[in-house]
């Protein structure tokens, strides 16, 4: 149902600005939940440099050897 509600909203590229913002907030509430062992990279056109994005394409990776088993279920959550 939200993606009707907000279908034309989502066809919008966003500004980098806005983009930026939504990278470092995913990367501050990973790095808070998963302290020093997480990664968190912005990827797609944002890393291309790209002045507008379609969305926010976010690579996460563990740097110790803990399983990622409802690692995205927690993240979510927690943010």
């Amino acid at each position: 149902m939200i993606g009707l509600k907000y279908y034309e909203d989502f066809k919008e590229r966003m500004p980098r600005a806005e983009a930026t913002t939504i990278a470092e907030t995913i990367k501050r509430g990973a790095t808070k939940l998963f302290k020093k062992n997480i990664v968190v990279t912005a990827c797609g056109s944002y890393r291309r440099d790209k002045a507008t994005c379609g969305d926010v394409d976010v690579l996460i990776t563990r740097t110790d050897d803990q399983p990622i088993k409802d690692m995205l279920v927690q993240l979510i959550d927690h943010l």
